[in-house]
């Protein structure tokens, strides 16, 4: 039997973990997340595409975790689908975690 959200199965608002039992039933296994604000705290991060809609509220969520610095490149300033661009922007910005929330596909590189 599927359970569902409002059975409290998987996708209900429970902060517990999912795992499928030998019967093919759904068992609540306790999780543990770690504090967010304990591991933003004093990061350096890069956010590309955070000036967009998405990107945005990514950004903002990390100046209240408490993010040391948050870094958005801004398209007039690098062109990360230049190679020689993304290494500045990373020798400037200095990160210790990377956000890609971009349109624009790396894949093309130059």
């Amino acid at each position: 039997m599927d359970r569902g959200a409002s059975e409290g199965g998987p996708g209900s608002e429970v902060n517990s973990e999912w795992q499928t039992d030998r019967l093919g039933g759904f068992v609540a296994v306790e999780a543990t997340w770690p504090d967010s604000k304990a591991f933003w705290r004093d990061k350096r991060v890069v956010v590309t595409g955070g000036a967009g809609f998405l990107g945005s509220f990514v950004v903002e969520k990390l100046h209240k975790r408490g993010a040391a610095e948050v870094f958005v490149p801004r398209s007039k300033e690098y062109d990360l689908c230049r190679l020689d661009a993304i290494r500045r922007m990373l020798t400037n910005a200095r990160p210790s975690e990377r956000i890609g929330l971009t349109r624009r596909s790396f894949s093309t590189i130059t």
